[in-house]
C-alpha cells in the first residue's frame, strides 16, 4: 500500500518518472498521487538531476540500467549521488537495488567510459550497431541481490526523511498486540501511576547524565500510532545499551511506568526486549515480565469476552454483572429493543433518543484498532445505565458501520465522556447527543 499524506498516496522517487521537486501524477485507479522528487532525496539536490532531466527529456526515458549509464554526465552525477538515488528506490526501474548498488563502480566505470568518448567525438561500438543489426548484450550484467526489508526502511528514512515502502514496526505490531496495552498516542495522563506496555522502532536516543554524572537516555519509541519519549534510567541504560537494544532502528517491547511530574508526563521503562524479525515474537524467553498492574486486569477481562457475537443468535439481555454486547445492526433484522435498533452505515443523526456517541476511525493497523474498541467497551462496562449508546466506526474506505451497545449511566455521562475522549485522541470523538426524554415531554406538554 502507498503511504498517504493528507489523503493523498506518495509515491518513490523514479530516475523515469521524478521531476526534482514533487509533483502531482496521476494513479491507474483514477486518483492523483504525489510522486517524490530526485533533487529531495538527501545527498543528491538539484544541480546534479538537471543533466539527467535534461537527458531524459530529449532522448526519452532509460530503457535499462547500461542505457541510463552511457547516457548521464558521470561529472554531474558522481558516486556519492549514484549511490542516494538507489538506496533511495530511485532506480529500482532499471533492476535490484541490492545488484545496483553492488555494481556502483562498475556503472560509474561505464558512464566516464561514455563520457570520455562523447568528448574526444570518437563512437564506441555499441553506437556502431544503430538500427542496423540488433543491440549487443549488455556490458553491464548486474546480479540481482536481495536486500533485507528492514535495511531496505532504514535507508529511505535516512535519504528521503520518512518510510514509503512500509512503516518498520507494521510487522512487528501484529505479532506483537498480544502483549501490548497501549499504543503510544494512548499513553496520556489517563494512565497516569499505572504501568503499561508499549513497543515501537527506536527513532532517537539522546544520551544524558543525571546531577550525580550516571549516564541515563531519552529513548524516542515510534509506533504506527505516533511517537512518545522513554527514560531509561542509569541502572538500565548501561546493560541494555551492551545488549545492542538502544541503537536506531530497534524494535523494543517496554513495560513502562507513567508518572506525573508538574506538568511534564514520564514514561519511565523498566523492562526490554527486542522484537526477533526470524520467530515473529518477542526475543526473550521469559514474558511474565511483562505483566501489567492497574488495569491490567480490566482490559484484559474486556479483551476475554467477545466482542462480536454469533449472528445466527441475537445477543441476551445483559443481566447483572454480565457486560452488553456489541451489536452490527443491518437494515433487515427486526427489532429487537429501541437502544439497540439503529440504522446502518449513515453518520449519527443529531436528533432521536437522548444518548451517547462514540465515533472511532479505522487506521491500518488493525490490532490497536481492536485494543481501542476494547477499552471503550470496558471503560462503558464501569458505569451502566439507561442512556443508549452507539458506537461508529469509521472505515478507511469512507463507509461508517454503526453499533448498539447497552446503555450507560446518565450522571456518569460528563466524566466518561472526559476519559473517553482522552482514550480517543485525534483518532475519533464522544459526544452526548439526541433529546433527553423530560425535555421532550416538556416541549409537548408546552406544545
Amino acid at each position: 500500500a502507498l503511504p498517504i499524506c493528507l489523503g493523498i498516496p506518495v509515491m518513490a522517487p523514479d530516475v523515469n518518472r521524478s521531476e526534482a521537486n514533487f509533483t502531482i501524477e496521476p494513479l491507474e485507479d483514477g486518483r492523483d498521487g504525489i510522486r517524490y522528487g530526485l533533487a529531495q532525496i538527501k545527498n543528491v539536490g538539484a544541480g546534479a538531476v538537471e543533466g539527467l532531466l535534461a537527458e531524459r527529456r530529449s532522448g526519452g526515458t532509460f530503457a535499462h540500467l547500461e542505457d541510463f549509464a552511457r547516457r548521464i554526465s558521470a561529472r554531474e552525477i558522481n558516486k556519492r549521488v549514484l549511490e542516494a538515488l538507489a538506496r533511495a528506490g530511485a532506480m529500482d526501474c532499471l533492476g535490484s537495488r541490492g545488484g545496483i548498488i553492488g555494481g556502483l563502480d562498475r556503472i560509474l566505470s561505464l558512464a566516464q567510459q561514455e563520457q570520455r568518448l562523447r568528448e574526444t567525438g570518437q563512437t564506441s561500438m555499441f553506437d556502431l550497431f544503430g538500427a542496423q543489426v540488433a543491440t549487443p548484450l549488455p556490458a553491464l550484467e548486474i546480479e540481482s541481490i536481495a536486500v533485507p526489508q528492514q535495511q531496505l526502511l532504514q535507508w529511505e528514512k535516512e535519504l528521503l526523511g520518512t518510510y514509503l515502502s512500509e512503516h518498520p514496526f507494521q510487522q512487528a505490531s501484529q505479532h506483537l498486540a498480544e502483549w501490548v496495552t497501549h499504543t503510544l498516542s494512548e499513553v496520556t495522563a489517563e494512565l497516569v501511576g499505572q504501568e503499561a506496555v508499549i513497543a515501537g522502532t527506536v527513532a532517537g536516543i539522546r544520551a544524558l547524565a543525571t546531577k550525580q554524572g550516571k549516564a541515563f537516555a531519552a529513548v524516542t519509541l515510534e509506533d504506527l500510532s505516533g511517537q512518545t519519549e522513554v527514560v531509561v534510567w542509569s541502572d538500565q541504560y548501561e546493560p541494555w545499551k551492551a545488549r545492542g537494544l538502544l541503537f536506531e532502528g530497534t524494535v523494543l517491547m517496554m513495560k513502562v511506568s507513567v508518572r506525573q511530574r508538574g506538568d511534564r508526563l514520564t514514561v519511565a521503562a523498566a523492562e526490554a526486549t527486542p522484537y526477533d524479525y526470524e520467530s515473529g515474537r518477542p526475543a526473550d524467553i521469559n514474558l511474565s515480565r511483562f505483566v501489567v498492574r492497574g488495569t491490567a486486569s480490566r482490559l484484559r477481562a474486556a479483551e476475554d469476552s467477545p466482542a462480536y457475537p454469533s449472528p445466527a443468535a441475537p445477543p441476551p439481555e445483559p443481566g447483572p454483572g454480565r457486560r452488553p454486547d456489541l451489536r452490527i445492526v443491518l437494515p433487515d433484522e427486526p427489532a429487537a429493543e429501541p437502544s439497540d435498533v439503529l440504522p446502518s452505515a449513515p453518520p449519527a443523526d443529531l436528533s432521536g433518543p437522548h444518548r451517547l456517541v462514540v465515533t472511532m476511525e479505522e487506521t491500518t493497523d488493525e490490532a490497536a484498532d481492536l485494543r481501542r474498541l476494547r477499552r471503550i467497551c470496558a471503560l462503558l462496562d464501569e458505569h451502566q445505565g439507561e442512556t443508549p449508546v452507539e458506537i461508529v466506526i469509521r472505515q478507511r474506505g469512507g463507509a461508517s458501520t454503526r453499533l448498539g451497545r447497552g446503555g450507560i449511566d446518565p450522571s456518569a455521562l460528563e466524566e466518561l465522556l472526559k476519559r473517553l475522549r482522552g482514550l480517543l485522541g485525534v483518532l475519533g470523538e464522544a459526544r452526548e447527543t439526541g433529546v433527553v426524554a423530560s425535555d421532550a415531554l416538556a416541549v409537548a406538554a408546552g406544545g
